[in-house]
């Protein structure tokens, strides 16, 4: 099984919106599930699809990156939690189908744009229609009603674009992609100065891999890696 890690990767930010350059980052980190973080809650803190921009001075590559505030969802139809641990299969997330967000169009407390899931296989269909993508900062469990009508999830920052944020983030251990050790799973497929794209694990989560440009459906690169995986 390859890896690649997350000080390694720059992602390509697929979410519309510009960051703001002069907000300030939540309390205790973009990672911080204390009160005011705005993660773990079922009431947005943050306006929904808010973007960060931070600089990140720390790690191989130092540079800006951008987080965006997203709902996370789960239940009958997305039945993974996010876990922010990196070498999951379900660390990653993808922004749910048109189809599914048509279906709860005027229900903005289940399904909206700024809506992602762990679930390719139930929350997308197919990987066509994981248009945006994003890597979560903390574990998220949402509602467990098991009524389609009834999903309801937590808000939390989600890391869609620039360098690994290492320098903003708390959390410690191997298990962390911001320090070393932190390591992706992938396809086997990353070359060195690749572009990335998201593949099914087979457990309907998603991992990174190498982009197919053979497959015009996708919505495009989601990233560049500076090494291979190994």
């Amino acid at each position: 099984m390859a890896e690649i890690g997350g000080q390694d990767i720059v992602l390509i930010d697929q979410w519309p919106g510009a960051a703001d350059y002069k907000m300030s980052i939540p309390t205790n980190g973009f990672d911080s599930s204390r009160e005011g973080s705005g993660n773990c809650v079922t009431a947005p803190l943050y306006r929904p699809g808010q973007k960060i921009a931070a600089y990140n001075a720390t790690g191989r590559y130092p540079g800006w990156y951008t987080c965006i505030y997203l709902k996370f969802v789960e239940g009958s139809d997305y039945a993974y939690d996010l876990d922010a641990d990196p070498s999951s299969d379900h660390g990653i997330v993808c922004q749910i189908s048109l189809a599914d967000m048509t279906e709860h169009l005027f229900d903005d407390t289940v399904v909206s744009w700024f809506t992602v899931t762990t679930d390719v296989t139930n929350g997308c269909g197919t990987l066509a229609g994981a248009r945006m993508t994003g890597l979560g900062m903390r574990d998220l469990s949402g509602g467990t009603d098991s009524t389609a009508s009834g999903r309801t999830g937590e808000w939390g920052w989600f890391w869609c674009g620039g360098m690994c944020p290492c320098s903003t983030l708390n959390q410690q251990g191997g298990t962390d992609y911001t320090r070393t050790g932190g390591q992706f799973t992938t396809d086997g497929s990353v070359t060195a100065n690749g572009e990335l794209g998201v593949v099914g694990s087979g457990s309907n989560g998603l991992r990174v891999g190498g982009y197919d440009f053979s497959l015009p459906l996708l919505p495009g690169p989601v990233g560049y890696s500076m090494v291979a995986d190994a």
